[in-house]
Formats: C-alpha cells, sequence, structure tokens
C-alpha cells in the first residue's frame, strides 16, 4: 500500500497513531510517499519547487528527508516517519527550522536538489491521481486513492483497518464521506 502523507497534517498523524497500533496485531506494509499539501493549497502563481524559500519550509524540508532516507537507508524509513510525526505533533506548535534541522542531522540526512524534485515528483504522482489531501491511501493501481480523516483512533483497530484497506481496494467506490 502507498500512502501519500504530509507530515504537518494532524489528520495524518492520527492515521500514522492508527497504523502503529494495527502493526501490533498483524503485518501492514506501507510505502509512504510525499504529497505537499502546501503545493496543493498554495495560491501563488509559482509552485513552491520554484520558491527561493524552498529549502527554508519546514514541511517541504521534511519530506524532502523521507526522499532521503527512502533512497539511502530504506531500514530507517520507518524510525523517521515516527520521529518526524513526533517532531511535528508533540508540541503545540509546529516545528521551527532549527527542529527540523536537528532531525535531519539525528539520521544523517543530507538533503540535496534531488530529494526536492524527489518530493515535487511525488507530489506531481499524487496530483495526477487526483488525490486531494493527506494521508491518501492507494491499495492497488485499478482503485482510486482513499483520502482518509480520522476523528480519532478506533477501538477495534484491526476490523478498522480492514474495512478500509476492503475500502479502498473496491474500485467501484469513488468516494464515501461522513458529515462532519
Amino acid at each position: 500500500m502507498k500512502v501519500y502523507i504530509d507530515f504537518k497534517c494532524p489528520f495524518t498523524n492520527r492515521f500514522h497513531a492508527f497504523v502503529n497500533l494495527v502493526r501490533e496485531e498483524k503485518t501492514v506494509e506501507i510505502e509512504w510517499a510525499s504529497f505537499s499539501l502546501d503545493e496543493h493549497n498554495r495560491s501563488a502563481e509559482q509552485p513552491i519547487w520554484e520558491q527561493e524559500t524552498l529549502t527554508k519550509n519546514p514541511s517541504v524540508l521534511t519530506l524532502a528527508g523521507l526522499e532521503e532516507i527512502k533512497q539511502r537507508d530504506a531500514d530507517r524509513v520507518e524510525d523517521y516517519v515516527h520521529a518526524t510525526f513526533l517532531a511535528w505533533h508533540s508540541k503545540e506548535s509546529s516545528p521551527e527550522l532549527d527542529d527540523v534541522q536537528q532531525l535531519l542531522d539525528k539520521f544523517s540526512i543530507e538533503v540535496e536538489p534531488k530529494h526536492f524534485k524527489a518530493v515535487q515528483a511525488s507530489h506531481e504522482q499524487a496530483a495526477a491521481l487526483n488525490i486531494v489531501g493527506s494521508p491518501s491511501l492507494l491499495v492497488n493501481d485499478q482503485a482510486a486513492p482513499l483520502f482518509i480523516k480520522l476523528d480519532h483512533v478506533p477501538e477495534d483497530v484491526v476490523t478498522s483497518w480492514q474495512t478500509i484497506v476492503a475500502m479502498a481496494n473496491n474500485d467501484a467506490v469513488l468516494e464515501l464521506k461522513q458529515p462532519s
């Protein structure tokens, strides 16, 4: 399963916590993929990939870190994902640039232009799939991506996981919404 994420999204953080609980009871393989909410929601004409402030954007920088560690050390991806969600959601405010740099240093991550290009490529792939938010699940090539927002982590995590995967696998399902 491929899951498109932006670390700063609180729904994605909740989804990550949910997946970790599911993993306590069953094997779940996830490929984490970059989806920039800053790019998705941008109001400027210029894409964020072309903006001078790109390397100072904590959200995109943590996604570039994900792309770097995926390329360099696949065994540490889950540790990086976990630490990055903690960096984004364990405090009342978003991490500052120094906090992000400390996170990258902890994993010996050296972000280069090719890693920002990898974020851009992943984001553009997500956009081509009509992904609208984070997290979005892509279970197979035939079904549409499933954007999921959890209000809380469900009590019966395995049954909930099986239901979500079944919905994501069903190519007849285009959208499922519950009024909030």
